[in-house]
């Protein structure tokens, strides 16, 4: 199975990119990672009101391949692929 998902949530201030989806997938999904992940993208999104509170967003993506894992039990997998979530509406991953 092939599942591209964004965990929603954010760099700490002065934080590092890799700390923080470190952090997320192991409170997401329970995947624990130790490998450096290449960085396929980044996106910054310059526009007041974009999202609640902050004049952008800047969004970076590495992937993470694993042969498979599993799941944590508080994590809702389904057969369907994951819905768009969208951090500046505070959503996340919804079966």
């Amino acid at each position: 199975m092939v599942v591209w998902a964004a965990p929603d949530g954010g760099v700490e201030r002065d934080g590092a990119v890799l700390v923080a989806l470190r952090r997320k997938l192991h409170e997401e999904v329970g995947l624990a990672i130790d490998a450096e992940p290449p960085h396929v993208w980044h996106q910054e999104v310059i526009e007041p009101g974009h999202a609640v509170g902050y004049d952008g967003v800047v969004n970076d993506y590495l992937l993470v391949r694993v042969a498979s894992f599993p799941p944590a039990a508080r994590c809702p997998m389904t057969s369907s692929p994951p819905k768009t979530s969208s951090a500046s509406a505070g959503g996340g991953y919804q079966p």
